[in-house]
């Protein structure tokens, strides 16, 4: 879907807003009160006065699915369809909801002299206080939550076109017990990410963890997003790769927390790859014995491995990941524009990753489409595609031994031991003299 849902109370400005954004984005309109009269043939009053409040409410729920099933539109829905647990559902499936807000004030001015509204009883000021509080809670779980006082609907249409993410959202929920979150996948994410810090209410300021590569090419948006919801953030800057995960590097992490004063209601944003995950999540998990932090991963590798599940870990000179926790995120968001400037290498890497995994859980390889996607999107070169096809049908004709072997000797041994790792690649590939030093996903 790519769809957007706007929520908020009555006299919001959900259709007057919705209309313009929809022309600006090039999507469709559909106010859905507008949709439940023209297919009941009557007013919404007399929807009310004949079948009560619950008998539109099943109008309402059936009035959503319908628009829902639609392409690019922009939904102005009423302020109390985002209720029922299936209807929120059902919005947030693919698509994006933004809330839009305004003061118990400003809503009685726009709505005084309202007709047609029978929830308005006995007066406006009356209906405000009694309806607003209990739905607050979730319109201020949308995926953005924008302010109308004093604004002009042109002035608010602009504001959420330039936080929108470009296309759908697909968002996923790992079931973990005590610390249930949510994966978000999409592209543009930046204003997603502070939505949800803003819902966290974290001490400032927050700490983005990063490297100074991706410093340089992703942090500013994210800082802007923060800042345009008035929240500041400090940078601390690790180096890349292997080396993040080393003692130093966390010190100095530990170091920023204290020179700031990052309390227990503090937060830590992991941006970057996967050592920049495991650092900036170790530190979350140490840190006043333990505080909050957000997975923002920016390597497919990341993306589909090491930001999920809350393992963390650094590095010592004995070994890898010697010490380390296990902490779960608030939440992990996939921003799809971050990969392209990762190099080829490395995400052919991580989609080997992907496939041994897919081989761990039986999937057949010609039942997935992947390596022909990826070869449009033109991420493997010729040579690439042959040895990639060849290690699938190696890997599957000889799964029960290979993974039994991956599983006793470790990854992490096969790295160390080259003559094994070529095995493996001359195996799969069919390749013959000195095999060039790879990735580990290369390998695989």
């Amino acid at each position: 879907m790519n769809n957007v849902v706007l929520v908020g109370f009555m006299g919001s400005g959900k259709s007057t807003v919705g209309r313009v954004l929809a022309k600006r984005t090039n999507r469709g309109f559909v106010d859905l009160d507008d949709d439940i009269a023209a297919d009941a043939g009557r007013a919404i009053s007399e929807i009310f006065a004949d079948e009560g409040e619950a008998g539109f409410r099943r109008r309402e729920a059936h009035s959503l699915r319908r628009a829902l099933n639609k392409q690019d539109i922009v939904v102005a829905a009423g302020g109390g369809a985002p209720l029922p647990d299936e209807n929120w559902r059902q919005m947030r499936e693919g698509n994006c909801v933004v809330s839009l807000m305004a003061e118990p004030a400003e809503l009685a001015r726009r709505l005084n002299g309202s007709n047609g509204r029978p929830l308005l009883q006995p007066d406006v000021p009356s209906a405000i206080a009694s309806l607003l509080p209990h739905r607050l809670g979730r319109y201020g779980a949308a995926d953005l939550v924008i302010g109308t006082d004093g604004r002009e609907p042109a002035d608010v249409a602009d504001d959420i076109e330039s936080r929108l993410p470009r296309g759908g959202v697909h968002r996923m929920t790992v079931e973990v017990p005590g610390a249930p979150h949510e994966v978000t996948i999409g592209r543009h994410l930046p204003s997603l990410v502070a939505q949800t810090v803003k819902r966290m209410a974290p001490s400032q300021p927050v700490v983005i963890v990063t490297d100074w590569v991706i410093m340089r090419q992703h942090l500013h948006p994210l800082v802007d997003a923060l800042k345009s919801l008035a929240i500041t953030a400090t940078p601390v800057s690790v180096p890349s790769g292997e080396p993040a995960k080393e003692l130093d590097a966390l010190a100095a992490i530990y170091a920023e927390l204290a020179k700031i004063g990052v309390d227990r209601q503090g937060c830590i944003i992991a941006l970057g790859g996967g050592t920049v995950g495991d650092v900036a999540g170790f530190a979350a998990a140490t840190w006043m014995r333990g505080i909050r932090y957000i997975q923002v991963p920016t390597t497919v590798l990341a993306m589909v491995d090491s930001s999920i599940g809350g393992k963390t870990a650094i590095n010592l000179p004995a070994g890898k990941n010697l010490v380390g926790a296990v902490r779960q995120p608030v939440a992990i968001f996939a921003d799809l524009e971050y990969l392209a400037s990762l190099p080829n290498e490395e995400y052919r890497a991580a989609l080997a990753e992907v496939v041994v995994d897919a081989a761990r859980l039986g999937i057949d390889p010609g039942q997935a489409d992947v390596l022909d996607r990826y070869q449009r999107w033109r991420r493997f070169d010729t040579m690439a595609m042959g040895v990639a096809t060849n290690s699938l049908n190696f890997l599957f004709s000889n799964q029960s031994t290979l993974l039994r072997a991956v599983r006793d000797i470790g990854l992490g041994l096969v790295d160390r031991a080259p003559p094994l790792k070529n095995l493996f690649i001359r195996q799969a590939a069919g390749l013959t003299g000195e095999v060039p030093r790879l990735l580990k996903g290369e390998a695989l």
